[in-house]
């Protein structure tokens, strides 16, 4: 598993940050002293328990129906920790693997959500390993674990949720543009995918009866640049 995480380490480090400052939310306190702030951060750790299947080739870590059952177990070392009643620490276990393992994976490089009755990977990529979603993440954990104010954690943890409304509305707006283009051609294959670390622009490929064309549009823009055309 130490091998994994390290070939991974943007995307771990992205689930163990959301995981932290999701626990926070549930946890924090404003008397909180800084020794008890860094064990609630601590649970953080807690996201990566879904991908423990993965060792041997499984995927019902991420499962919906599993994911309960799992936040329930490790409800009990949360309720040991932060002195909080097991159904509180059962709903937000559940939220934190819900959002911090399950969702991060699906508007990454996807989920098997059905899994073990259906096997199908579920993917909505918005993001790719990218390092301004890391970076203003570290920001917000350090500003909260420093200055423990748990009304900015909120307020910037819906901001970035934002962000990330505005990079799904932003995919959904090229895919449907890229349809009209082509929608004289009978379209096989459309996939819309964020370049790697900065995700300013979205990489896209069509597949037609025709052509395969390959290009490039900004996040926030409107443009559409075709970068190859292949006949087949």
């Amino acid at each position: 598993m130490v091998n994994i995480l390290i070939n991974h380490i943007p995307s771990t480090l992205l689930h163990l940050l959301a995981g932290s400052l999701i626990m926070y939310s549930f946890f924090g306190k404003k008397t909180s002293p800084f020794r008890e702030r860094v064990k609630i951060f601590s649970l953080g750790i807690l996201v990566l328990i879904p991908d423990i299947p993965k060792l041997t080739g499984g995927t019902i870590g991420h499962s919906l129906f599993v994911l309960p059952l799992l936040a329930f177990g490790l409800a009990f070392l949360v309720k040991k920790i932060t002195k909080e009643p097991l159904l509180k620490s059962w709903v937000a276990t559940m939220i934190t693997l819900g959002l911090g393992a399950l969702f991060i994976d699906l508007i990454g490089n996807g989920a098997r959500p059905l899994s073990p009755f259906n096997g199908r990977i579920v993917s909505f990529t918005i993001i790719q390993k990218e390092l301004w979603l890391i970076f203003l993440l570290l920001v917000i954990f350090f500003v909260t674990l420093l200055y423990n104010n748990k009304l900015l954690l909120i307020i910037s943890l819906l901001i970035t949720g934002v962000l990330l409304a505005g990079k799904a509305y932003s995919k959904i707006e090229l895919e449907n543009r890229l349809q009209a283009k082509y929608e004289e051609e009978t379209i096989h294959l459309l996939v819309t995918k964020p370049e790697a670390n900065l995700g300013l622009y979205w990489n896209f490929s069509v597949v037609t009866d025709q052509e395969l064309i390959k290009g490039t549009s900004p996040i926030w823009l409107n443009d559409i640049e075709i970068n190859h055309i292949l006949d087949h």
